[in-house]
């Protein structure tokens, strides 16, 4: 079957009935650059910006029972608003601890 023709709704089906990867691989080859381009308008450093694209597909597939109808590209942005975020979050986390580490050392006499 060529799903390239087929409708995301199709695939989207297909996927959540076989379990297939390669139905969700054509849903990936069709957005990749879609969901890439809208992560590195949110994060200035493209690895970022391609872990949170990798992370939202992860998450999309992880989670492609929870689709019921609707439009895959709009429901794959809340999967990459979920990734965005984590990832942020995670980000923000490890500067702060980088932060505390350096005044601890400050602190220490050790940085000056």
């Amino acid at each position: 079957m060529n799903r390239a023709a087929l409708p995301d709704e199709e695939v989207v089906r297909t996927s959540q009935e076989t379990g297939g990867e390669d139905c969700f691989a054509e849903l990936f080859a069709r957005h990749r650059q879609k969901v890439y381009s809208a992560c590195r308008r949110f994060f200035a450093d493209s690895a970022m910006a391609e872990d949170a694209a990798r992370e939202a597909f992860l998450r999309g597939y992880r989670n492609i029972q929870s689709l019921h109808g609707g439009d895959f590209l709009g429901w794959l942005s809340y999967q990459e608003t979920a990734a965005r975020t984590g990832l942020s979050i995670e980000a923000v986390k490890s500067r702060l601890q980088n932060g505390r580490r350096m005044l601890s050392l400050r602190m220490e006499g050790v940085l000056y």
